[in-house]
């Protein structure tokens, strides 16, 4: 069994886990910078359920 994942909003009212990863990255342009007040952004596309 693999390693799970979990994230989430930072007020809580959102949750999520994930087991499965099929895509990831980061971005570094000005509105990723701009929306997250970092100087990069990662991120993963996992799949949905069925």
């Amino acid at each position: 069994m693999g390693e799970t994942f979990s994230g989430g909003c930072f007020c809580g009212a959102v949750r999520f886990e994930f087991s499965e990863i099929f895509d990831a990255g980061y971005c570094h342009c000005s509105i990723c910078r701009r929306f997250s007040g970092a100087p990069f952004v990662l991120w993963v596309n996992a799949p949905g359920r069925s």
